[in-house]
């Protein structure tokens, strides 16, 4: 019994690990494209400030930054690359960066970014909001833009997480459910037993009723028929919801680990 039980537990500590881990980051300075570079440094806070305030991130504050970049005489101005970020991102020993700029064309503002992995130099993710608006307005978008940065690493983080530590129990069914918004909860039978996007490897072959639901009450249903050694995915779009998530191919199989080829192209 006790070798049944202990790895299980350490498996259960280690995923619950991974998933409250937050990443360690660093916003270079936005680059100005027709703003003055005071308006990008303090678009820039604002950026750091609100990517703090999503929770889900540690972000290594502006003099900390200056004071480690200014010790080897590290330009951070116009470095907008994903080089030159894997490189500042390295000095500075964090594990993703944030690189990008602020422009401004006619009365409309626009705030690109590039979320950079710094072990790979990986663009993992890119956006931009634009503000046809006065700048005192412009905080506006870079909270929106914040937001949509951890919704989209986090989720994609979880998932691939979720997907790559648990193990397929040999005869069971797998069952993958996947949200647009993320985070909402995913009930089995009435029992809640997580937020998406969720993965369960060991569900006896049978026939469930799912449901979930999202934080603004929203919710869906459906009745499934899973059997051994089926992979079923379930994807759930909120009516209220924006799919950003439109372009992204998700791939599940059982066994892990299985060449994936796109018109023989591996």
């Amino acid at each position: 019994m006790v070798r049944l039980v202990l790895p299980f537990i350490i498996i259960l500590t280690s995923f619950h690990f991974l998933l409250a881990t937050k990443y360690r980051i660093a916003v270079s300075e936005l680059d100005a494209k027709r703003v003055t570079p005071s308006e990008a440094a303090i678009v820039t806070d604002f950026l750091r400030n609100d990517l703090f305030q999503t929770g889900k991130f540690d972000v290594l504050e502006r003099a900390k930054m200056k004071e480690i970049l200014e010790e080897i005489a590290f330009q951070q101005t116009g470095c907008t690359s994903a080089e030159c970020a894997v490189e500042m991102g390295k000095i500075l020993n964090v594990e993703k960066m944030i690189v990008g700029s602020l422009s401004k064309l006619g009365t409309t503002y626009y705030i690109s970014i590039r979320f950079v992995d710094v072990a790979t130099g990986k663009v993992e993710f890119a956006d931009r909001v634009s503000c046809k608006c006065p700048i005192d307005i412009l905080p506006t978008s870079i909270t929106d833009l914040a937001n949509r940065i951890a919704n989209h690493i986090y989720s994609t983080s979880r998932e691939e997480s979720q997907v790559r530590d648990l193990s397929i129990t040999e005869g069971a069914g797998v069952l993958y459910v996947k949200t647009d918004p993320p985070d909402a909860e995913v009930f089995i039978d009435g029992i809640l037993k997580g937020t998406s996007p969720f993965v369960d490897t060991n569900i006896p072959s049978g026939n469930y009723f799912i449901k979930v639901k999202w934080k603004d009450g929203k919710e869906k249903e459906q009745f499934i028929s899973l059997g051994p050694n089926e992979v079923k995915k379930l994807e759930y779009k909120s009516d209220k919801a924006v799919n950003i998530y439109a372009n992204k191919i998700t791939i599940l199989s059982n066994p892990l680990e299985a060449d994936v080829y796109l018109d023989s192209l591996y």
